[in-house]
C-alpha cells in the first residue's frame, strides 16, 4: 500500500472512515497494539538494516573504559545486552531511523549519517529496554522472561541494568559529541527517564473507586508511555536533523503525545474486553474504567465498586455492562475525533518534513489511506 498524505479516500461521504467498521469483537480482538506495534508493516522493511548494527553497538559499550579489562563484566553485560536489547521489538528504534530518513535533506542521507542515524535508534531501545527491565524488576514479576531470570544470572544483574542507562550517555558522547544539539539529546534522554519513572510511580498505585477519572488516567498515560512511544524517537530524529524550530517541536510534541495515548488504549481494549477481570482486581486506573465510570447509572456504579478490587470479579455482569453502555462504540468515537483532530493540527505546521513524516505515521496508526 502506498502511504501519501492529504484527503482520504476511504469513504467519499466520510473522507476519515476507515473501509470497515470493527464491531464489539473485532475490536477485542485486535492484536496489533504495544507489544505488536500498530506502524509495523510501515518500519518492518528496515529491520534488517537496524539490527546489523547491533555488533557495532556491543563493541562500542564493551570498549568503554567502564568494563575494559574486566573479561566476566563484558560477558554478563554482553548478555544483557543479546537477551534484552537485541530480543526486543525495536519498533521505536527503528521509527527514529525511518524518522531521521525522512526529515533529513536527501543529500545528507549518506553511508556514515545513516550509521549514526542507527546508533541513535539503539540508544531508543537501550532506554526502552532499561525503563522496562526496572519496572519488571518493581514488581517483582516472574512470569516476564527478561535477562535477569536467566540461569546463571544473579540479583547482581539488577544493578546491571542500570548500566543500559549509562551506556545511551557513552553512545551519545562518543558519537555525537560535536552535533549542533548534542546537549539537547542528552537532556531529551533525562527527561525521558524521570517521566516514565514518574509515569510508572503513578501507574503502581492503587487508586479508591471515586479517584478514578479520565483526568488521572491521562496524568498516568503521558507520562509512563506517551512520552516514550513516538515523542521520544522522533524528537531524536528532528534533534539530530537539525530541526530545532520552537514552534514546530511545540506543534508536534501535542500531536506526538496524542499519538502514544491512542496507542495506549488500544492496548488496554484489547486486553481489558478478552479480560474484564483485569479492569477492576489491581486497582489500576485505565480507559476503559474511567469511560464506563462516566456513563453508568447510579445502579451500575454499584455493580462496578462491588468488583472493584475485587479477587471474584463477576466477568459476564462486567462484560454484559460493557456492551450496554456501547464501550467498542465509545473507543470508535474517540478514534474518530482523535485522528480528525491530529489530521487537522499536523496540517498547520509549516515545515514540509515535519509534517509528511507526521501524516505517514498517523496513517498507518490509525489504518487510514491518505492521498495528496
Amino acid at each position: 500500500m502506498n502511504k501519501c498524505f492529504g484527503t482520504c479516500t476511504a469513504n467519499k461521504t466520510n473522507p476519515f472512515r476507515r473501509h470497515n467498521t470493527p464491531t464489539f469483537n473485532s475490536v477485542a480482538r485486535r492484536s496489533h497494539f504495544v507489544y505488536t506495534f500498530p506502524v509495523v508493516s510501515f518500519l518492518r522493511k528496515y529491520d534488517d538494516e537496524f539490527v546489523s548494527y547491533f555488533p557495532t553497538l556491543v563493541e562500542s559499550l564493551i570498549q568503554s573504559n567502564t568494563i575494559t579489562g574486566l573479561p566476566d563484566m563484558v560477558q554478563r553485560f554482553t548478555t544483557l545486552l543479546q537477551y534484552n536489547v537485541l530480543n526486543g521489538q525495536k519498533v521505536k528504534g527503528v521509527t527514529a531511523v525511518v524518522s531521521y530518513r525522512m526529515l533529513e535533506k536527501p543529500g545528507n542521507l549518506t553511508e556514515d549519517n545513516l550509521k549514526l542515524a542507527n546508533i541513535l535508534g539503539w540508544c531508543v531501545e537501550l532506554l526502552e529496554t532499561f525503563v522496562g527491565l526496572i519496572e519488571e524488576i518493581v514488581k517483582n514479576s516472574e512470569t516476564c522472561p527478561n535477562g535477569y531470570k536467566l540461569p546463571g544470572v544473579s540479583q547482581a544483574t539488577y544493578m546491571e541494568v542500570f548500566n543500559l542507562e549509562q551506556s545511551i550517555y557513552y553512545l551519545l558522547k562518543k558519537y555525537f559529541s560535536t552535533h549542533t544539539y548534542y546537549s539537547d539529546m542528552v537532556q531529551l534522554v533525562q527527561d525521558m527517564i524521570r517521566k516514565t519513572t514518574t509515569g510508572q510511580i503513578l501507574d503502581s498505585q492503587k487508586y479508591r473507586f471515586d479517584d478514578l477519572t479520565m483526568d488521572l488516567y491521562n496524568r498516568i498515560t503521558e507520562y509512563k508511555t506517551g512520552y516514550r512511544s513516538f515523542y521520544f524517537p522522533v524528537t531524536l530524529a528532528m534533534y539530530y536533523s537539525k530541526i530545532y524550530d520552537n514552534e514546530v517541536h511545540k506543534q508536534a510534541t501535542l500531536i506526538l503525545l496524542e499519538m502514544g495515548k491512542y496507542v495506549q488504549i488500544q492496548n488496554e481494549m484489547r486486553t481489558n474486553l478478552n479480560d474484564p477481570t483485569t479492569l477492576f482486581k489491581d486497582g489500576k486506573c485505565n480507559w476503559l474504567t474511567t469511560v464506563v465510570l462516566q456513563k453508568a447509572t447510579p445502579s451500575q456504579r454499584q455493580v462496578l465498586e462491588s468488583n472493584y478490587i475485587s479477587k471474584d470479579v463477576a466477568i459476564k455482569q462486567i462484560q454484559s455492562l460493557c456492551k450496554i453502555l456501547d464501550i467498542p462504540g465509545e473507543f470508535l468515537a474517540y478514534e474518530e475525533q482523535s485522528f480528525k483532530s491530529l489530521y487537522a493540527d499536523i496540517s498547520k505546521i509549516h515545515n514540509n518534513s515535519v509534517r509528511n513524516l507526521l501524516f505517514t505515521l498517523i496513517g498507518e496508526l490509525y489504518d487510514r489511506k491518505l492521498i495528496v
